[in-house]
């Protein structure tokens, strides 16, 4: 049950939208997010993401005792990049599916649809940032946005994704489940420079300010801030001064707070909501108002739309979430009212590979960064042995005639040089300061300096993360099967956690397209054959129905709004992701199965064999089911059958001055040779050829 607005105001509730309380909802908004930038200090993660970082820079403060050194071999960047790149590289999927047959016919328009969005967001080098984030700060966060790429252009808008931090989002009431839709709130830390920030809040330009400390109030959010400064943008030495702009005075830091509002309508009368004119714009009804139902009736002989009273859950004043923009410093919101979104989600999913129920997940970096330490100082330990070899510490024999201003300047690997002394040459004259053992490198040392590098690829996974990726290209059973043995529970974890993220994000990404996208814009993606004809209703200009299911009478205007059409079909859609199909895990015996049901008859057609298996630029089939395509394929056979008849009977000649045809006499046998093929199931085998075994698909036994 919604909260009610006469048993008053409570701590955790946004002051109401009006004109005299500016102030009050500024200082909701602090409290909000003082509260999310707490609840971030209290994780591990605030403190292994600026080592994680400092590890990766190479900017680790060295100690005392390793200064004697200066080498630095970023084994664990190079270990850390092998595990971003294997997490990150994901395809697309045909993941969107329906239980209503009335929507069948959409499922391949929007599939294509989400590739399209794919490839020209840049997807995946947006996830690959936020695993990047997830490797040294345990988890990230990546959210979709539909907005115009640039400020001068007005043809430019497409959905894009923004990726964050660990420490860049903060959350409000987040449930034990750290589910992130769970959340009563979430504010989005967004650091954009202040050209940006001027063209995109013009009303507020003389109040605008750039980031400056002194206006953070609180040791946690000067400490995010410092953060941000110092491995963002500025531009810092090893021994972190700065070298180049300051980045405080060119950027600002603004607040994007969604708020799952749960106040209702309770004036007696209609509230408009949003700027007028605007998609974001809706108009809520109060509690008791009579609402069509979309049904029709009788009454005196003409038929009216069904009514019903307006419940609680008609009356929200923000369905679709209540956004905040904010900034520090300022006496009032920049902005407050509707989210602009219709999918009535917070704009976050969160990435994470290890999570568990009491953290969000755990940095990757501090597992390797106490062996990155020891490494370091091992090997820094093996530099300066060889350095004792090659430029040693000498004692000497004062009464040999030696000074000390001679021994300074002596090099013993001078090619001719000399050295005179008093007496006879001997280990009591001049000889080096430490042993011959210790100036050796053992035997030892280097099976120790590959144990460390075996524990950082054990605990990263590096070795089974190898294996998944030869497990997508391998040909053969044998090798197929040994691969994905040795793969792991731990790397299919790994996979699977990165489906719930993506299909939340297809499902944002569903609702954007539905509400931006006019149907002329979905024809350049997929072209005028890829848009089924169930789309081109009452509507044609948007891929939104016309009317819900329940209505009866089509020839009437819905009396439903589009946003309301739009939450409606979106859901009827899921996106669903299989394991392992995200990073394209071989799954062999899916592709032999459908290789088989096609050689045996089944109506599967040629583009989901191609598909299935993985062949790049195989081309498209006319049809949005597997049976349409399956029937345009046929029709694609008879009709170039016909024309290579045709052909034939051009160029070869028919008739008494025809060639003579030999035919096999009765009772013949077939001459001996290798078998027909497609007699047999295809199974994988292997064989050898000259450049090594090789797999194959053998369907002649």
């Amino acid at each position: 049950m919604a909260p009610r607005r006469e048993q008053g105001l409570t701590a955790w509730q946004p002051p109401p939208h009006e004109p005299d309380n500016k102030a009050q909802r500024q200082d909701w908004l602090q409290e909000v997010v003082a509260s999310g930038e707490a609840y971030n200090a209290s994780l591990t993660s605030s403190r292994d993401l600026p080592r994680g970082i400092s590890m990766i820079s190479g900017r680790a403060q060295d100690l005392p005792s390793q200064q004697r050194s200066n080498l630095k071999i970023p084994l664990e960047k190079r270990a850390l990049r092998e595990v971003i790149a294997n997490i990150s590289d994901i395809r697309t999927i045909d993941a969107y599916s329906s239980d209503n047959p009335a929507y069948q016919p959409f499922l391949a328009t929007l599939n294509k649809v989400w590739k399209a969005v794919y490839f020209e967001s840049k997807f995946p080098s947006a996830f690959k940032r936020a695993v990047q984030w997830m490797a040294v700060g345990g988890y990230s966060y990546i959210s979709p946005v539909y907005r115009n790429l640039r400020l001068s252009s007005r043809t430019a808008r497409r959905i894009d994704f923004d990726v964050f931090s660990s420490q860049d989002c903060l959350p409000f009431q987040l449930p034990d489940d750290n589910d992130v839709q769970g959340a009563y709130a979430w504010t989005r830390i967004v650091f954009m420079p202040v050209y940006e920030g001027h063209a995109k809040f013009p009303k507020f330009q003389s109040r605008l300010k750039p980031i400056a400390r002194r206006r953070y109030s609180g040791n946690i959010s000067k400490d995010r801030i410092a953060l941000a400064e110092r491995f963002r943008n500025d531009m810092r030495t090893a021994m972190g001064q700065v070298s180049g702009g300051n980045w405080a005075e060119q950027m600002m830091e603004f607040r994007y707070t969604t708020v799952r509002d749960l106040s209702i309508n309770e004036t007696g009368k209609p509230k408009p909501m949003g700027a007028p004119g605007g998609l974001e714009s809706y108009v809520v009804p109060f509690v008791g108002q009579m609402i069509p139902t979309g049904a029709w009736t009788l009454s005196g002989g003409k038929k009216v739309h069904e009514t019903r009273k307006a419940e609680d859950e008609d009356c929200y004043l923000y369905p679709n979430l209540r956004l905040f923009i904010s900034q520090t410093g300022m006496q009032e919101p920049i902005y407050d009212g509707p989210f602009w979104d219709w999918h009535g989600l917070h704009p976050l999913v969160r990435v994470s590979a290890d999570e568990w129920p009491w953290e969000p997940g755990y940095s990757l970096s501090e597992d390797i960064d106490s062996l990155a330490q020891s490494r370091q100082k091992f090997m820094r330990g093996l530099d300066q042995t060889a350095n004792q070899r090659f430029d040693p510490a000498f004692m000497y024999d004062k009464s040999g005639g030696l000074n000390r201003k001679t021994m300074e300047q002596f090099d013993p690997y001078e090619e001719r040089g000399r050295l005179g002394v008093d007496g006879p040459v001997d280990e009591k004259t001049i000889r080096t300061a430490l042993p011959e053992e210790l100036m050796t490198i053992p035997e030892w040392a280097f099976a120790w300096k590959k144990a460390f590098e075996d524990q950082e690829d054990y605990l990263l996974g590096n070795n089974a993360m190898d294996n998944l990726a030869r497990a997508k290209v391998a040909g053969a059973d044998d090798a197929l099967l040994k691969a994905m043995e040795e793969a792991g529970p731990i790397v299919k974890d790994i996979s699977n956690s990165c489906n719930a993220p993506i299909e939340d994000l297809m499902m944002m990404c569903l609702s954007l397209v539905l509400q931006y996208y006019p149907t002329g814009r979905i024809m350049q993606y997929v072209g005028p054959d890829g848009v089924s004809r169930e789309v081109f209703d009452l509507d044609p200009a948007s891929l939104v129905p016309s009317h819900l299911p329940h209505e009866t009478n089509r020839d009437e205007k819905s009396v439903y709004t589009r946003m309301q059409r739009t939450q409606n079909f979106c859901e009827s859609i899921h996106a669903t992701i299989a394991p392992g199909e995200l990073h394209g895990v071989v799954q062999t015996a899916r592709k032999l199965l459908i290789v088989q049901l096609q050689r045996g008859g089944f109506m599967v057609d040629s583009q989901t064999v191609a598909q299935a298996c993985d062949l790049p630029n195989w081309g498209t089939l006319d049809g949005n089911t597997i049976v349409e395509r399956w029937q345009s394929e046929q029709r694609m056979k008879l009709e170039f059958m016909t024309q290579m008849k045709e052909l034939e009977t051009s160029l070869v000649p028919q008739g008494p001055s025809a060639p003579p045809q030999a035919a096999l006499a009765p009772g013949n046998s077939p001459k001996p040779g290798r078998p027909p093929s497609g007699q047999h199931p295809p199974e994988l085998k292997t064989k050898a050829s000259a450049a090594g075994p090789r797999g194959v698909i053998s369907e002649s036994g």
